[in-house]
């Protein structure tokens, strides 16, 4: 019977590894939609990137109205008409949500680099 060693990962490698699996969650939060309640209720947008840059889009235009893709409260997905106070204030929205997980992400990797030890680090999740 061969007996093979596990060499416990070094605290650089634990950290690399957990600041690389925070990084994911956080990419997967940016683009795992919002909601905003710029038509008057909560409505659901989507936030992949080919959507952030068309409702970059729909706000730089200056049309009057837009339509814009998103869910009411009962999850039906239609192309809305948005005002061009409405679709700029989505775009706040969506951006806050992304800073909000910028600053997230980079309270964390701060957090995870300043750890000490390897049980330290792994309790730093999303």
């Amino acid at each position: 019977m061969m007996i093979i060693k596990i060499t416990p990962k070094t605290l650089a490698e634990v950290q690399a590894s957990q600041i690389d699996t925070i990084t994911k969650s956080c990419a997967s939060a940016i683009v795992g939609g919002f909601s905003s309640s710029a038509l008057g209720t909560a409505h659901t947008y989507p936030s992949q990137p080919n959507d952030q840059s068309n409702l970059i889009g729909c706000v730089a235009s200056g049309l009057a109205n837009v339509g814009f893709w998103c869910a009411d409260s009962a999850g039906v997905w239609a192309i809305r008409s948005h005002t061009a106070a409405q679709i700029k204030k989505v775009l706040a929205d969506g951006g806050k949500i992304r800073m909000g997980c910028s600053t997230k992400l980079d309270t964390k990797v701060k957090d995870i680099n300043a750890a000490t030890t390897v049980s330290a680090v792994k309790l730093i999740v999303w």
